[in-house]
């Protein structure tokens, strides 16, 4: 009797084996179907094809008909690539081929205080005015990329910003000691500095 447990006990486990195969087979077989019928997005306008698809025409329309034959102004401060201005001109070119409907983007200022960046965003983007340092723009106007001063535009609809963290960062063995409240937020050097200083910038435009 006891050598015939074994014998059964070699038998399940053998098929057990091979179920498992099986099975690591079958999951392969699935993985490379995914591959091979296009699943995957690997192109950036048709990852924002597919985003714009799944939101629906309606609030699309909606945005549009709430603007009233204008662009959407965006401006960024922090700019460094300027990435949310190019979704949003993906997003407009997958609302244009899913349904014909027209969103014009309006670049309307950019701020960055990094001279590579700056470079990068005045060869790629050529915004209107390209600001330097956040901090000054709540006064209504600042230095720009170039040295002069210029008014700060009005009227923006979106203000896109990605301030500094690194004061803030439990990375960062050498933060400042917390300062007064300003705006809800505790000063902690630059990175409170630039984010109180978007807040105020923002409520200019409230």
């Amino acid at each position: 009797r006891a050598p015939t447990k074994t014998k059964r006990a070699k038998g399940a486990k053998g098929a057990k084996g091979a179920k498992g195969a099986k099975g690591a087979s079958s999951k392969r077989k699935i993985q490379s179907s995914k591959v091979e019928s296009g699943k995957y997005l690997t192109k950036t306008q048709a990852i924002f094809d597919d985003l714009v698809s799944n939101v629906g025409e309606h609030p699309v329309r909606s945005l549009i008909d709430a603007l009233d034959g204008r662009p959407l102004r965006v401006a960024t401060v922090c700019s460094g690539t300027e990435s949310p201005v190019m979704s949003l001109h993906h997003i407009a070119n997958a609302a244009y081929k899913h349904w014909s409907i027209k969103l014009m983007i309006e670049h309307v200022f950019s701020c960055e205080i990094e001279p590579a960046k700056q470079a990068y965003i005045e060869t790629n983007f050529r915004p209107p005015v390209l600001f330097r340092d956040v901090t000054e723009l709540p006064s209504g106007a600042g230095t720009t990329a170039y040295g002069s001063i210029a008014s700060v535009p009005e009227n923006v609809d979106i203000l896109i910003a990605g301030t500094s963290c690194v004061d803030n960062s439990n990375l960062n063995a050498h933060k400042k000691e917390k300062g007064a409240l300003v705006d809800g937020v505790h000063g902690q050097g630059e990175s409170a500095d630039t984010f109180n200083s978007t807040l105020r910038l923002a409520a200019l435009n409230d």
